[in-house]
């Protein structure tokens, strides 16, 4: 019973620290539990989770709680009810490797796995996200419906018809013909197009500020969605069909409601800069004493304005990512930047003050030579030779953070039926990069895992026999490698 009052204290601390939530009395009305299968500080971080958390509670007898992987308890946040009292239990999923953790949750909050051992007497699950529109495939066994595309409309059309639904064949059939909406026992799955919303109607921002999460006490804002770069690797480019910006005027009606909040806005988007408003966007915020950050900037992005408006509220790091070390591999891949241009940039955003610089680079990519990774590393060491020169004259001196991701092949991409390099290629070009960058001085160097790229390169392609590896690890107590093996 102590451990029980402990871990309810512990979850009423982290409440506390929240500002905006959302608290109604449970069982005023249709109820659901918003779960992001992984931590809190990385769900709370997420932009999407919290947009469909505000459109749900919108409703005013609809009653939306949040829970999260690392909760010790299969509970929610708002009131501590338990999963299963819950009409609805819907995931937000931002990542394919979170659908172990979706089992995993059903499974200590008592409900069955399987759609087919579910009657009425248990929640509806429905599941929707980035990885869900990437490839629901291995989960079509779990779960009684996805949403595939942005949400917004059809969370605002469920919350109003959930009154007048009593049985789970009611509600998959009042959803069946939403475009967006995939069910198993209805539809298949090659007929269902991703639905795309109005962002001036629906935009997307921060409900809740918190501590507890990457982005510390700050308010979100997104201003544009896709991509217009459409690089050969990256499924923002390809998932919708254009580049979508939301209005300036939108943009900074939600700059506004954040003053009596915080004093820091976080600016997000895949081409933050080619907002045509961007500029403008800024002065405003400025204006309105927020300092601001940006999710992440392309490289050419990078212009003297830019940089100022970071200088300016006092950034202390900058986001870039060349992805790969040579001009052949970026060209093949659609990152058009030189060389030369890149360490340019570096060498404005140190002459600016900026003490830190966050750099992601990927191995693994098609038409990838040893001698791409050996170009990863002479780029590396010429970004700090240009840190050492600037920052020595003024006797401090920041660090570069090096982030190597491993490509793994996205469907509706032009490199969809590529592959995952072998474990053993990838380890050696790994150990390179060890040796080579790992012992410099004011550089850190985080690597991504080869087998966990390979698990992850087997859901995002996989179908039912991926779902089913998914059991066994669950009956393996979440080890992976007595599971799945790769020579």
């Amino acid at each position: 019973m102590r451990k029980s009052k402990d871990y309810k204290n512990k979850l009423q601390d982290i409440f506390a620290k929240e500002k905006g939530t959302i608290l109604k009395p449970f069982g005023i009305g249709p109820s659901i539990a918003l779960i992001y299968p992984n931590s809190y500080f990385v769900g709370m971080s997420n932009l999407g989770f919290q947009t469909i958390y505000r459109v749900f509670n919108e409703k005013e007898n609809v009653v939306c709680e949040r829970s999260f992987v690392d909760f010790e308890k299969p509970i929610t946040l708002e009131n501590q009810r338990s999963l299963d009292e819950f009409d609805i239990i819907a995931f937000s999923v931002s990542y394919e490797m979170d659908y172990y953790n979706i089992l995993e949750i059903l499974q200590r909050a008592n409900i069955p796995l399987f759609r087919k051992d579910r009657d009425d007497s248990y929640p509806i699950i429905i599941a929707g996200g980035t990885a869900i529109g990437i490839n629901c495939r291995p989960l079509i066994d779990f779960i009684d419906l996805f949403f595939l595309g942005e949400a917004e409309e059809f969370i605002e059309y469920l919350s109003n018809n959930l009154d007048n639904i009593s049985s789970k064949k009611e509600f998959l059939n009042c959803c069946s013909n939403f475009m967006g909406v995939f069910i198993p026992d209805f539809h298949n799955i090659c007929n269902v197009k991703l639905s795309e919303v109005n962002l001036d109607k629906y935009p997307s921002y921060s409900q809740i500020i918190t501590p507890n999460t990457e982005f510390s006490d700050m308010y979100l804002i997104e201003i544009s969605r896709g991509c217009p770069f459409r690089c050969k690797f990256c499924y923002t480019g390809f998932c919708h069909n254009k580049f979508r910006i939301i209005n300036a005027d939108v943009i900074k009606s939600l700059i506004d409601k954040a003053i009596p909040i915080t004093n820091k806005i976080g600016i997000i988007g895949s081409a933050i800069c080619s907002h045509p408003d961007i500029n403008q966007i800024c002065e405003y915020a400025l204006e309105k004493n927020f300092s601001l950050s940006f999710s992440s900037l392309r490289i050419h992005e990078l212009t003297p304005f830019i940089i100022y408006v970071l200088k300016r509220s006092g950034q202390k790091t900058i986001t870039i990512a060349p992805e790969a070390g040579s001009e052949r591999l970026r060209k093949f891949i659609g990152k058009l930047e030189s060389s030369e241009e890149i360490l340019k940039k570096v060498e404005d955003i140190f002459k600016n003050g900026i003490l830190n610089l966050k750099v992601y680079f990927m191995i693994g990519l098609p038409s990838e030579e040893f001698d791409d990774i050996d170009a990863i590393v002479a780029l590396v060491k010429k970004m700090r030779s240009v840190m050492l020169k600037i920052y020595k004259r003024k006797g401090k001196l920041g660090k570069i953070i090096l982030n190597i991701g491993i490509f793994v092949p996205r469907p509706r991409t032009p490199f969809a039926d590529e592959k995952v390099d072998e474990i053993k290629n990838l380890d050696k070009k790994i150990n390179y990069l060890n040796r080579n960058l790992k012992k410099l001085p004011n550089v850190q160097l985080r690597i991504s895992s080869p087998y966990y790229a390979k698990i992850q390169e087997l859901i995002s392609k996989g179908d039912k026999e991926a779902g089913e590896m998914l059991v066994k690890v669950l009956k393996a107590d979440g080890n992976w490698k007595k599971v799945v093996e790769f020579s």
